[in-house]
């Protein structure tokens, strides 16, 4: 983010602070993309990922007082975003795992009939643990820094790397013992 971005979202989080929901409205807009993205890339159900993103802003909303700006406004977002997705899933039940010999490719076809790889490996990192879920989306898909992870889960560093290689070595376990993604390499 620019210098001139980077202040303007600064005088909207004062704005946020002070009340004014016009400014609370824009940071809505500013970061709803982002949001969803995580929500969606934990869990794979693009049916509660509105429920779930306006329960974040609603967090947000109330909590915007608070931000010390100690760290980056988009990490802070980020741990919300986390720690709601969390608790939605606790509340779920829906961290189960699968074995990996009960796997079918959950293949999915666009409009042309050809599969769509990224579906399919949300669909897998779905199964994962959701402490390597979590590290894996922050990184490989939202591109966060090691550190920036750290603050948003609570953990040391050496926990999120460690977490990382697993979820990694974890996807590549799962797709070793399947044969459908060779068809894609």
């Amino acid at each position: 983010m620019d210098v001139e971005m980077e202040n303007e979202l600064n005088q909207l989080i004062q704005h946020c602070k002070e009340g004014d929901l016009a400014s609370f409205e824009k940071v809505v807009q500013l970061f709803s993309a982002r949001v969803s993205n995580v929500i969606y890339s934990m869990i794979n159900n693009s049916g509660d990922v509105d429920d779930i993103a306006q329960e974040v802003f609603i967090k947000i909303y109330k909590n915007i007082a608070t931000f010390r700006e100690e760290s980056k406004f988009s990490t802070w977002i980020h741990r919300i975003t986390v720690n709601t997705v969390w608790d939605y899933l606790r509340k779920s039940k829906n961290r189960k795992t699968i074995p990996i010999e009960n796997v079918e490719p959950p293949f999915v076809s666009d409009e042309h009939g050809k599969e769509d790889l990224g579906k399919l490996m949300r669909r897998y990192i779905e199964m994962l643990p959701v402490e390597y879920r979590t590290v894996l989306v922050l990184k490989d898909i939202e591109d966060c820094s090691y550190k920036e992870i750290a603050e948003i889960t609570k953990c040391r560093m050496g926990t999120v790397e460690s977490r990382l290689f697993r979820a990694r070595q974890a996807l590549k376990e799962l797709l070793k013992e399947t044969t459908w993604w060779r068809d894609y390499l």
